[in-house]
C-alpha cells in the first residue's frame, strides 16, 4: 500500500499540513526502497530518518494542542507513543538484520496504516478544534 497524499487529509495548520505530506512521503519512499531490495544499512537509514521526522512532528502537533487547551491532547499523546514504540520494535528488528519481507509487511500494515488512520481521524478531530479556537481568538480580538 503505497501512501498518497491527498488534501482531504487537510488541517488547515501549514505547518502540520506540510510535516503530514512530508511523513507519507517519507513513508512511501522507504516502502518503495524496500521492495526494490535496499541493503540493510539503507533499510536502517530511513528508518532512522523517519523516526526522527516523527518525534519532530509530533512534539510540534502536540505543542499546538497544548498552547489551544486541546481535551484531547492526553488520547493524542497515547497514540504518538504507540507508534513510536512500535516503530522502535522495528528499527531494532531492522538493526537485528531482520529486513526480509515481513518487516516490509510489518511497515506497510502497522505504519502506513496507522498515519493513514491517524491523521484522517484524530487529527482531524484536532483540526476542527483548532479552526474553531483560532475563530475564538480572532472574535475575541475583534470585540475588544
Amino acid at each position: 500500500m503505497t501512501l498518497i497524499w491527498d488534501d482531504a487529509f487537510l488541517l488547515h495548520l501549514p505547518v502540520i499540513d506540510a510535516q503530514h505530506r512530508q511523513l507519507f512521503t517519507t513513508l512511501s519512499e522507504l516502502e518503495e526502497a524496500m521492495a526494490a531490495g535496499i541493503s540493510a544499512a539503507e533499510t536502517e537509514a530511513l528508518l532512522v530518518r523517519l523516526q526522527h521526522y516523527a518525534a519532530r512532528h509530533f512534539s510540534i502537533e502536540e505543542k499546538y494542542m497544548a498552547e489551544s487547551h486541546y481535551p484531547g491532547l492526553k488520547r493524542h499523546q497515547q497514540a504518538h507513543q504507540e507508534f513510536a514504540t512500535t516503530f522502535a520494535r522495528m528499527l531494532a528488528d531492522c538493526r537485528a538484520g531482520n529486513v526480509a519481507e515481513p518487516l516490509a509487511a510489518r511497515i506497510e500494515r502497522q505504519l502506513s496504516q496507522w498515519l493513514k488512520d491517524h491523521v484522517t481521524g484524530l487529527d482531524q478531530t484536532f483540526g476542527v478544534f483548532y479552526a474553531h479556537y483560532l475563530q475564538e481568538l480572532k472574535d475575541a480580538g475583534n470585540s475588544s
